[in-house]
């Protein structure tokens, strides 16, 4: 059932009610970052027609960071056109059962994604003894809220958690981090709960200290549906225009058909101390 048109105007009040709460506190904050992103994916996704589904991304997040809590609050609008799977029939047949009839059809659709909610925990704190040569652990948890209307919009209705560990070293001139998550979808009728698990691995270089080239590789569990497992690996770069904005890009490629063939990003970051 579609929700509701004020639902869509759901996140940005909590967002308003999170903002007010964040100046209220701001004397212990350390900072506030807000990153602007586009990323343009296109593949087939495994299909048998050559016709390459294209999507484009383009999300706003607003990070608040202490010492060693970070907030993340995120909101992406969608533009997306290729074949696409649309129910053109449904009905019961002599002997009850439901029938659904699909056909692929070219479409073009565009709209807000659900918003997302994440919170992060550093350990060892930023300056603390405890935190020798640069090494740290990150422990993050993020929530996909099913707040957009399923037609209009990118939302599949499900309620989506992430959780995930990583370990970050970081070296004179370079840098190396591991993650380990797990994804989970609430279930509904015809779609199960498809909890999967994650790994990602990055490293990069810093050939000057405003300038850093690397690499990445993730990889994810097969879903109930599915019978490959996701892979792709992706080229990162980053720039530190001055102590404000920060330039970050990426090229990467899909190594399974469960993923986009390539995607090209970019994303903006400004940061101000409060």
């Amino acid at each position: 059932m579609p929700r509701p048109a004020s639902a869509i105007s759901v996140p940005y009040l909590l967002l308003g009610i999170w903002l007010s709460v964040l100046c209220a506190s701001s004397v212990t904050a350390d900072q506030l970052k807000l990153n602007w992103s586009s990323y343009q994916f296109s593949g087939d996704y495994g299909r048998d027609s050559e016709r390459k589904t294209n999507t484009e991304v383009n999300q706003l997040t607003l990070q608040y960071r202490q010492r060693q809590w970070q907030l993340e609050v995120s909101q992406a609008y969608l533009q997306q056109s290729g074949p696409r799977l649309v129910l053109v029939d449904e009905y019961v047949d002599e002997d009850g059962y439901n029938v659904q009839q699909f056909e692929e059809q070219h479409q073009q659709r565009r709209g807000f994604g659900d918003p997302s909610v994440k919170l992060s925990y550093l350990w060892p704190a930023a300056g603390s003894a405890l935190r020798r040569r640069e090494a740290h652990w990150r422990f993050s948890g993020r929530l996909k809220l099913p707040l957009m209307d399923e037609d209009e919009g990118f939302s599949n209705g499900r309620r989506e958690g992430f959780v995930s560990l990583q370990r970050s070293q970081r070296f004179t001139h370079a840098m190396i981090s591991v993650s380990v998550g797990r994804h989970w979808r609430s279930a509904r009728q015809q779609a199960p709960n498809n909890t999967r698990n994650y790994l990602k691995a990055a490293a990069m270089v810093f050939p000057r200290r405003d300038l850093g080239l690397g690499a990445s590789l993730y990889i994810k569990q097969a879903s109930s549906g599915q019978t490959q497992i996701a892979r792709s690996l992706s080229l990162n770069g980053l720039w530190r225009i001055n102590g404000r904005w920060q330039l970050n890009g990426l090229y990467g490629i899909g190594l399974s058909d469960v993923v986009s063939d390539d995607v090209l990003g970019l994303t903006l970051s400004y940061r101000w101390r409060l």
